[in-house]
């Protein structure tokens, strides 16, 4: 029998190509997988994890499920926090479990849908997913809001289709003119209503044309957003509690260490998020994500100013050790592991290519540069050539009044994204886009 380990694998690799087409060559069924664990105790204690999530993966809740019990039962490591997190998938999924049974289905199907009529709706397989320390809660947070865009549907006799999707980004195959929902997508035309968490662990975007650099809202300009339509007291207020919850209790899109590990830094600084190097949005970068390093770091050689760089959690690039080192050897900037808020709170400004934490920068009120294309491109200095970011760089100055960011985070964070962890508002917020993107 085929090793699970290996299926799984072979599944998420083809994660990085985005495209369902590729999907098509790997094992649906994990019948398979199960058979060559079935009558094996050693085979299973073995196998058993990659088993588990390869069974999430393609939507077997209920054998996920067995096999998480079984694990248990047989005490192995692992197995009770493990079975937590599966019942806890099974509990969140419960009103919509036959909806599963359609997208399982369409996975056997080779990622196809089984109709030409209605909406479709591409479940993805993250939302299953076991979680990660460095990301706690995203999983929930997606299954709870496809929860409620399926109970959407149901309530309103809106006709639709239920599909799983492995791929995590890029586009999904549609026949033209059809309407779909699906999540961390992209799309030329606006047939799409794309989801994708934001640099708020809890928050996710809904956008007709992708997100990042590829939304609508990125491609909107703050005359076109009306900002003086917002009440200033209003967003003021809202952007206090926010970063009073956010900023106070040391939250972001990955786990934080506790604050107050800066000892060694400088007191004044610019602060450089780095990405992983071959993320689906660095093909939105103007200026390469390491060029990028490199003309900060000689302007802020220049200028006499320290810089502070902080590299992604989830980053194993050789490339991008290579170049850190090199910088390192030539004092042209300090490397730190310190919370995310402290490292942007001690900034005189921020550079990203277009990172989520230059949306955090915003909620500190600091001055972002973005060397690419980002959904909130439109209140930083967005540097478009080699040279520019030397020419434009102003310590402290936003781009904007401050006033008007106020205004701008409020629309960022309640018209173009929703918490998932309010219940009524994020009720609402999935309600208005789903039946204005199926035309009720």
């Amino acid at each position: 029998m085929p090793d699970p380990r290996h299926q799984k694998s072979q599944a998420r690799a083809t994660d990085r190509t985005g495209q369902d087409s590729t999907m098509r060559r790997i094992p649906t069924d994990v019948s398979f997988a199960a058979g060559s664990t079935k009558d094996s105790e050693a085979a299973f204690a073995r196998d058993w994890q990659a088993l588990l999530r390869f069974q999430l993966a393609v939507f077997d809740i209920a054998g996920a499920e067995e096999t998480a019990r079984r694990a248990e039962c047989s005490g192995l490591p692992g197995s009770p926090e493990l079975l937590d997190q599966v019942l806890a998938i099974v509990s969140d999924t419960a009103e919509w479990k036959d909806l599963l049974e359609d997208a399982r289905a369409s996975m056997r199907d080779s990622w196809t849908t089984r109709s030409s009529a209605g909406l479709v709706v591409f479940v993805p397989s993250t939302a299953m997913g076991l979680g990660t320390p460095q990301q706690p809660g995203l999983r929930m947070g997606l299954r709870s809001v496809f929860g409620q865009i399926l109970k959407t549907l149901r309530a309103e006799g809106i006709p639709f289709e239920v599909c799983g999707r492995l791929a995590n980004h890029g586009m999904v195959a549609v026949e033209s003119g059809r309407r779909y929902i699906s999540h961390h997508t992209k799309s030329e035309s606006e047939g799409g209503l794309h989801i994708k968490v934001t640099d708020l662990p809890s928050c996710f975007s809904f956008d007709t044309r992708g997100y990042s650099g590829w939304s609508r809202f990125s491609q909107t300009p703050l005359e076109v957003l009306k900002l003086d339509r917002i009440d200033l007291t209003f967003s003021d207020e809202f952007v206090q509690t926010l970063r009073r919850r956010i900023i106070g209790g040391n939250i972001s899109k990955y786990q934080q260490v506790e604050v107050g590990g800066t000892a060694g830094l400088p007191d004044r600084d610019v602060f450089l998020g780095l990405q992983v190097i071959d993320d689906a949005v660095q093909a939105l970068a103007v200026i390469p994500m390491l060029e990028m390093l490199a003309e900060v770091a000689a302007t802020c050689r220049q200028r006499g100013l320290s810089l502070v760089v902080k590299r992604h959690p989830r980053c194993g690039s050789g490339a991008v050790s290579k170049a850190l080192a090199a910088g390192l050897k030539a004092s042209d900037y300090q490397l730190s592991d310190a919370s995310i808020h402290d490292l942007i709170s001690g900034s005189c400004a921020v550079c990203v290519v277009n990172s989520s934490v230059g949306a955090e920068a915003l909620l500190h009120g600091k001055p972002v540069y973005v060397f690419g294309e980002s959904e909130y491109q439109h209140v930083c200095y967005r540097i478009r050539a080699k040279g520019e970011f030397n020419q434009r760089f102003k310590p402290n100055e936003l781009p904007i009044p401050a006033d008007n960011l106020t205004r701008y985070l409020y629309v960022l964070r309640n018209e173009y994204a929703v918490d998932a962890t309010n219940p009524i508002p994020s009720e609402k917020f999935i309600r208005d886009r789903v039946l204005e993107h199926a035309g009720r």
